[in-house]
């Protein structure tokens, strides 16, 4: 309507209306005409539907293999709200297939009919798509599926690579389903698909497309004590042995297979022999268990602590020790336990015959000991004298050595067991797939020989009894002492595997004489020997030491007339010395410890020669040195706090006094003091002189006067020499007046008769070593005979008696002391000793004895003279 030019609107008009929607083909529509739209109007409309549409009836169609043709309709598969059914037009087209070899069926169509033909043996899906279109061109689709079901054929049971089909379970070069006796379990793959290589199913191709089908293995055996058979959910054929039988045997296993369709699942069975050919097995040494009694036990009833490891007492003989049951350790399946036998091997890690050796009895062990030998000596043990110690030193790495025991069945194939006999086990074979061998096994057992401590001495320095200077208290300087001292015999009793000797070194300060070794016997268990030395002395030594070692012998007993060096165990580098970094410590740094340095070590061992070495080594200090022992703690050796022998000193000596030279002296005195007095009054009288003698007729003359002057000079020079001598420290002052006592003590005792002289009273001191003793006799030849012997002579004279000194003189001082100073002299109280009976042992007769004293410079004199002294009267 419009308003156009007027303020009415133009006339109402009518309208055609039509409305659509979107469908599956085109559009659905509805028309309504003429409708006037003067006012709003509700419209009620219809839309029917356009396209032609395929029925529910025309669906998915399903026919089994073999069936025949399948004819349908599509007149009435088809709805048209326009057209006909019958008016429609139809075509249809093959789609995707689903068969073997991409063949299904045949099929055709003629105008509405439509005809599937399936093909023989074929079964599987094709798709087929219809289209339906009506006058207006429009049209529907639909596709179905027309399927041929499968019509199962049997399964069969078939090796194809074999002519008969006969399956496979092993093969072993010309051996076929046979197996050696110690497989176990063994495995064959059946197969789980139908027509492959390696597969025993042979089926239809065509009923493995789309889809394989699913085939069930099963196997059975019939009262068989060789083995048993079963079939895996992967289709393996699993044989386990019977791994109680150890005679092996020969049985039938029965196959059966089916597969998964619904009908003609089963396919025909298949029977096999199966063999299982007997393996001689080895013997078993079963594993340690104490608890089940699986040990080997000694014939004392006792039984290793740890498995394996036996422990033997050094040098036992007890054969209950020594031997051990081994039956409880030896097993065999297959064959009786009479029938093995043991031996026993070494190894690498040891040689056994250096500690044991072994027989095997039976079923029994039996060891015999090396005498000494052990497997855990300690290095300072070791016995370097036997076999070079071969019997203590210890295995490689351990304390045990490692021996085989080695058990083994018999050589041939006991008539016990005949399926050993391929041929007797199944006829088909003619040969022989496991032939008998001699088996055997093996195990290494420890063996330690439990070192049993070695007797060793304790040869000790008796620190109680200490040093004995035998009586000697004085002595000169540069003078040898006799000294003895006490060796004990302690530690252990014995007996000992060697013959020892002591090697006793004396020592003192203050010199640069030689100290001779001397080799000594030990002494016997529980006793003491003294054992006596020359130590040489001087004023300079403040310590008097001893130093005792324990030598091994090469020969037993000790051979003494070899020398020195042959007759000991070399020891290079020395023993008792400590080794700092392949250096060498000092003599006794470290006392047992055997010699090494940096390039060698010393074959000897001191710890088998003395238990304590601490007390091998005394000093006559107060207090010992540190004692670092070898295998003890530290201690100290042996002191014993005495005091040396005096050595004194001596005084000048002088000759015997005499006047004559002092006159001489005092005369030249007086005429040198005259002189000066005449001289020095000679000027003041010069002029006096003449007048006085003039005047005065009783004056002496001047002449005179000098010579009374001189006399008189010379006397009392002569008074004040002798006072001033008497107040002089001189040695003699003329020939002393001496008394003397004379004994015979032993004198029919050629080792201990002697004279004594003893110094009764002395007006004054001599100098020891200006008097001599002379002793003329008749000797044994029955010539006269001069034995000359000064007092302060150091070798065995001063200091000395006949008991201490084979000397024929021997001298003992009655010392002066000046504070600690000690001098010697000759005074009263001295002692002097002269022998009965000469050095060949000639008793003495007709003696004289003259004691002299015999300055080096000067004047001596005759002190005492003995006559007729005989050692059969009475001095």
């Amino acid at each position: 309507r419009s308003y156009k030019g007027s303020n009415t609107p133009s006339a109402a008009k009518n309208y055609d209306v039509m409305i659509k929607t979107e469908a599956d083909c085109e559009y659905d529509w509805a028309t309504t005409e003429d409708v006037s739209l003067a006012t709003n109007v509700n419209l009620n409309m219809d839309m029917a539907r356009a396209c032609p549409e395929i029925q529910a009836s025309l669906a998915d169609v399903t026919v089994d293999e073999d069936s025949g043709a399948y004819t349908f309709s599509l007149t009435n598969m088809a709805d048209d709200v326009q057209d006909l059914e019958a008016d429609l037009t139809w075509t249809s087209s093959a789609g995707n297939v689903v068969a073997y070899d991409n063949v299904l069926v045949d099929w055709a169509q003629n105008g509405h009919a439509v005809t599937i033909t399936p093909l023989d043996d074929q079964f599987g899906t094709m798709d087929y798509e219809f289209t339906v279109v009506d006058s207006n061109g429009l049209s529907d689709t639909k596709n179905i599926s027309f399927e041929v079901v499968n019509v199962n054929d049997a399964p069969v049971i078939c090796n194809v690579e074999d002519l008969d089909c006969m399956p496979l379970f092993s093969q072993d070069g010309d051996f076929e389903n046979i197996l050696t006796e110690g497989f176990g379990v063994h495995s064959k793959f059946l197969g789980n698909v139908s027509n492959a290589s390696k597969s025993y199913i042979r089926d239809m191709a065509n009923e493995q497309s789309p889809d394989r089908q699913v085939y069930d293995w099963d196997a059975s055996v019939t009262d068989c004590i060789a083995f048993s058979v079963e079939v895996n959910a992967l289709n393996e054929l699993v044989i386990t042995e019977n791994t109680n039988n150890e005679l092996g045997g020969s049985c039938t296993v029965t196959l059966t297979l089916s597969d998964d369709g619904l009908q003609n699942s089963e396919a025909t069975p298949y029977e096999v022999d199966f063999s299982v050919a007997p393996v001689n097995d080895a013997p078993v040494i079963p594993t340690w268990d104490r608890q089940n009694g699986t040990v080997m036990e000694a014939s004392n009833g006792s039984i290793p602590a740890a498995p394996w490891q036996i422990s033997l007492m050094e040098d036992d003989t007890n054969l209950e020790n020594l031997t051990y049951d081994l039956s409880a350790v030896m097993s065999d399946v297959d064959t009786e336990l009479g029938d093995l036998t043991w031996t026993v091997e070494p190894t690498v890690q040891c040689t056994y015959t250096n500690y044991f050796t072994t027989t095997i009895v039976g079923d029994q062990l039996v060891f015999t000991l090396i005498p000494d030998a052990t497997t855990n000596a300690k290095d300072w043990e070791i016995d370097y004298l036997n076999d070079n110690g071969i019997h203590q030193i210890g295995p490689s790495g351990s304390e045990f050595c490692k021996i085989r025991l080695v058990l083994e069945d018999t050589a041939t194939a006991p008539s016990y067991v005949p399926n050993y006999d391929t041929t007797v086990l199944n006829s088909a074979f003619d040969s022989q797939l496991a032939p008998y061998v001699q088996g055997q096994d093996d195990i290494e057992i420890g063996v330690r020989v439990e070192n049993v401590r070695e007797q060793v001495a304790d040869y000790y320095l008796d620190s109680v009894s200490g040093f004995d200077f035998n009586g000697v208290t004085n002595i000169m300087t540069g003078t040898y002492v006799p000294v003895t001292i006490k060796v004990g015999a302690g530690g252990d009793e014995g007996p000992f595997t060697y013959d020892h000797m002591l090697a006793v070194t004396f020592h003192s300060d203050g010199h640069q004489e030689d100290e001779p070794t001397r080799y000594y016997t030990v002494p016997s268990y529980g006793t003491t020997v003294s054992f006596d030395e020359m130590v040489y002395i001087t004023k300079d030594t403040t310590n008097v030491w001893v130093e005792m070692d324990v030598l091994t012998c090469l020969n037993d007993p000790c051979d003494l007339t070899a020398a020195v060096s042959d007759r000991f165990q070399t020891d290079d580098p020395a023993s008792h010395r400590a080794n700092n970094n392949g250096i060498q410590g000092a003599d006794w740094s470290k006392p047992g410890q055997y010699g090494s340095n940096a390039t060698q070590t010393s074959e000897r061992r001191p710890l088998l020669e003395d238990s304590n070495w601490c007390n091998n080594r005394m000093t006559s200090l107060e207090v010992g040195s540190i004692c670092n022992h070898a295998n003890q703690p530290p201690g100290t050796f042996e002191a014993t706090s005495q005091s040396l022998p005096s050595v004194v000193r001596t005084i000048g000596a002088s000759s015997v006094p005499s006047f004559a030279p002092s006159i001489v002296v005092v005369s030249l005195t007086g005429l040198f003091v005259s002189a000066l007095a005449f001289s020095s009054r000679r000027a003041d009288d010069e002029e006096e002189v003449t007048q006085t003698m003039v005047d005065d007729d009783a004056a002496v003359s001047p002449v005179i006067a000098t010579i009374l002057m001189v006399a008189i000079t010379v006397v009392l020079s002569g008074v004040i020499y002798v006072w001033a001598s008497s107040l002089a420290d001189v040695d003699t002052k003329g020939v002393p007046r001496i008394t003397f006592d004379i004994e015979d003590i032993d004198a029919y005792d050629a080792d201990t008769g002697h004279w004594r002289i003893s110094v009764q009273a002395a007006e004054t001191d001599l100098a020891t070593q200006a008097v001599v003793l002379r002793i003329i006799y008749t000797d044994a030849d029955g010539n006269t005979a001069t034995h000359d012997a000064n007092l302060a002579d150091t070798n065995g004279v001063y200091g000395f008696n006949p008991d201490n000194s084979d000397a024929f003189v021997t001298f003992v001082d009655q010392v002066n002391k000046e504070g600690t100073d000690s001098v010697s002299t000759f005074n009263t109280g001295d002692t002097i000793f002269v022998r009965t009976h000469a050095p060949d042992g000639t008793p003495l007769e007709d003696v004289t004895i003259q004691l002299s004293y015999a300055p080096n410079v000067g004047q001596g004199a005759l002190l005492k003279q003995w006559n007729d002294l005989s050692y059969d009267t009475k001095a």
